[in-house]
């Protein structure tokens, strides 16, 4: 387990060698527990926990054709079944999650416990975030060669932040840029249906007009190489 610490928040990572190390953990209100997990190494582990899925979740599982996607999905989705009945103090089964208007996994009977959870996955890779008291969004993404990411920049990012990439005409910040976006809109839960450009990164920062009464930051999570990774999350409490 390790954990940094910024805007008074602590990011508590943990990987694969503390999956069975969940029963006696605790989750703060001050704190992201943040999972790193690389599912090839847990194919017996999911094997024998993909059974707490709901009939819904193994439906949506099987529906993916390759293999690769099919344990990605799986991992992240037991995962984080176990947290929550975990810190709900309830059976893995009885885990009752929804979803919005725009598809986001919201917990059902949420009100006491104030529990907020996100899930990404690429690659070799799945990354789970769970907090209490305030919402958060996590976005990875596998590196790779992408000759357009200046076209892409212009189009979808908002001139300053096209500016800053262009100058710095590295394709690792663009990438940081993006996941950092994608896991802003999974964050507030609207996904691709907001535009990329109706907000800014600066910084650690999420300028947003039309999210005023909430102040958002956002972290890059350092990776092994060829994956880059962010966590945002509402630095005033909410779920």
């Amino acid at each position: 387990m390790q954990s940094e610490r910024g805007f008074s928040i602590v990011i508590k990572k943990y990987g694969n060698c503390e999956l069975d190390k969940i029963a006696k953990m605790t989750l703060e209100g001050n704190e992201i527990q943040l999972w790193l997990l690389h599912w090839e190494d847990l194919l017996s582990w999911i094997t024998y926990y993909r059974k707490i899925m709901s009939s819904q979740e193994q439906e949506y599982v099987n529906r993916f054709v390759n293999y690769d996607d099919r344990m990605r999905s799986a991992t992240g989705k037991i995962l984080t079944r176990k947290l929550l009945a975990h810190y709900m103090n309830i059976s893995q089964e009885k885990v009752e999650i929804s979803k919005s208007k725009y598809g986001k996994p919201i917990l059902e009977n949420n009100h006491e416990f104030l529990l907020s959870f996100n899930v990404s996955h690429s690659g070799k890779i799945v990354l789970v975030a769970m907090a209490r008291g305030r919402i958060v969004g996590i976005d990875v993404e596998r590196q790779h060669s992408m000759p357009d990411y200046l076209s892409l920049a212009k189009n979808f990012f908002t001139d300053k932040e096209f500016e800053i990439i262009s100058n710095a005409n590295n394709e690792e910040l663009f990438f940081d840029y993006w996941t950092a976006k994608e896991a802003y809109v999974k964050a507030i839960g609207t996904g691709l249906n907001k535009e990329l450009n109706s907000f800014e990164i600066r910084g650690n920062k999420i300028i947003d007009s039309a999210e005023q009464s909430s102040k958002w930051i956002r972290r890059k999570v350092y990776m092994q190489e060829g994956y880059i990774a962010n966590i945002v999350y509402q630095l005033t409490g909410g779920t």
